[in-house]
């Protein structure tokens, strides 16, 4: 039976529309390595289920408008505090910290970023070292203005950048700079303290990490024999 004669009974052409709506919109808040290219198959099922079905123009234009929308909030994701309610997040130098410029090989992005005090030395014998140095002195309030987000190993983790008050000067710090104790030593920041999975939460709200792991089910055959496996086990001990 072919998608378009599934699509001919209502109740699965309305559940099907469904699903499809959901998997976009977690593509469209999928910040791991895949992004929202995973989404695609969803769309493009979708959108012959519209063809098929609900071929009138109000349903068109309601579609057409649900995926502008996911489309702007994919775009909106560095700066959406609707997605990731830290930005804004204030921040307070209680010591000076130094940051400096051309930093794109330990933090992917260039520009000026505070290198821990440690990797320093490091930092300027490969050559990293852009010339500029400049020092924030105690007091200084900043706020997350920006994140970038990276995948090393699959992973997904964020550098902040910290803009001033006035708007007039940034700097980033990489995720394994701003989780370290030697950097929260230096700052009075809300994230310092908290444990992994509150920390996690307070970066990224727990509805969209939801959403975009849906992205995964590429990988659901893998998921499901390793949770079949440990009950197996588990039903083996307790035999």
């Amino acid at each position: 039976m072919k998608v378009r004669d599934l699509a001919a009974h209502p109740c699965i052409a309305l559940l099907g529309l469904a699903v499809c709506a959901l998997f976009v919109l977690g593509a469209a808040v999928n910040e791991g390595v895949t992004g929202p290219v995973l989404g695609l198959p969803f769309l493009v099922l979708g959108a012959v289920i519209v063809r098929a079905r609900f071929r009138t123009r109000s349903m068109i234009a309601a579609a057409m408008a649900y995926l502008l929308a996911c489309v702007l909030l994919w775009r909106s994701l560095p700066t959406s505090q609707l997605v990731h309610p830290v930005i804004g997040e204030p921040l307070e130098l209680v010591k000076p910290i130094d940051v400096y410029e051309g930093s794109e090989k330990w933090n992917g992005i260039g520009g000026l970023a505070y290198v821990n005090p440690h990797m320093v030395k490091g930092f300027k014998e490969d050559g990293e070292d852009g010339g500029e140095r400049r020092t924030f002195g105690p007091g200084t309030r900043l706020r997350i203005s920006r994140l970038h987000v990276k995948n090393p190993d699959f992973e997904t983790k964020y550098v902040f950048e910290f803009r001033d008050d006035q708007g007039s000067a940034s700097f980033v710090v990489a995720h394994y700079d701003w989780e370290s104790a030697e950097f929260c030593s230096l700052v009075r920041f809300r994230l310092c303290g908290m444990e992994y999975e509150e920390r996690r939460d307070a970066v990224t709200r727990p509805v969209f990490q939801a959403l975009g792991m849906l992205m995964l089910y590429p990988l659901l055959p893998v998921l499901m024999k390793e949770r079949f496996d440990a009950f197996l086990r588990n039903v083996w001990r307790r035999g």
